[in-house]
C-alpha cells in the first residue's frame, strides 16, 4: 500500500474497523490500551489521523495477534495470526 507521495500506508480506515471487529474492541477499550483520546481514535476511523497515530494503532493490533494484508489484487485486509505461531486473538480480557 502506498500513499500519493510514495510512502507506505500504515493502515487504512477499513483495516482499523476490521481490526476492531476481529478483536471485539470498542473505542473506550482502545483508548485504555493505547493511551489515545477517543477523539483521536474517531479521527483515525474517519481517515484523518496522523501517521504516528496509525503506527501506534498498528503496533497495538499486531501485539494483539493481527496481521495486516496489503492490497495485492484485492482490497487491503486483516487476519488473525495463527495462535500456534505466537499469535494471540482476543478482546484483551482473560477468557475462561
Amino acid at each position: 500500500m502506498s500513499d500519493i507521495d510514495g510512502r507506505t500506508t500504515v493502515l487504512t480506515v477499513e483495516q482499523i474497523r476490521m481490526a476492531k471487529a476481529a478483536l471485539g474492541w470498542s473505542n473506550p477499550m482502545m483508548a485504555e490500551m493505547t493511551g489515545l483520546h477517543r477523539n483521536t481514535l474517531n479521527r483515525a476511523e474517519n481517515g484523518e489521523a496522523k501517521r504516528s497515530t496509525l503506527e501506534l494503532l498498528r503496533r497495538v493490533f499486531e501485539q494483539a495477534g493481527l496481521e495486516f494484508i496489503p492490497a495485492n489484487g484485492g482490497g487491503p485486509g486483516v487476519r488473525l495470526r495463527d495462535p500456534q505461531n505466537g499469535g494471540f486473538a482476543g478482546n484483551g480480557r482473560d477468557s475462561q
